[in-house]
């Protein structure tokens, strides 16, 4: 199995996790809106809110949330990194339990191609071609 294969099929487990948790209930967070239209791409199915295009300060959004649980799904980038701290430090003194180690994992695995949650469509979709591609024999017909 070709290294690039193991690691698309890293990343698909973890997509299937975090789908997973979204459909158990557990609150998403990402940046904008275009995060939230790439994760509905990808099968997300529970709630997901957007910190940046809510028009609200960091702490006031943050309050509004009442769930169990929030999984932190911020951009792969330093900015983002800075903001999921953030966001895990104000939510731990509301109670409110936090995951971002599915960010981080995924962070590792798509640092070489992507530093955005908004182009996990695209990349997942190109990795699931260039797999197909290599598995159909060269000059074989469909």
């Amino acid at each position: 199995m070709s290294s690039q294969r193991k690691r698309r099929e890293k990343i698909e487990k973890i997509l299937r996790r975090i789908l997973g948790e979204s459909n158990s209930g557990t609150v998403i967070i990402v940046e904008g809106k275009k995060d939230k239209e790439t994760l509905r791409k990808l099968g997300l199915t529970g709630p997901i809110l957007c910190f940046k295009s809510s028009g609200r300060g960091l702490i006031d959004f943050l309050s509004q949330i009442h769930a169990k649980k929030v999984m932190l799904l911020t951009d792969f980038d330093r900015e983002g990194r800075d903001l999921s701290a953030r966001m895990a430090k104000e939510l731990a003194q509301l109670r409110i339990r936090t995951d971002d180690v599915l960010r981080r994992q995924l962070g590792a695995l798509i640092k070489q191609d992507l530093r955005t949650v908004e182009g996990l469509s695209s990349l997942v979709e190109k990795m699931r071609t260039e797999n197909e591609q290599q598995r159909s024999p060269a000059g074989s017909e469909p």
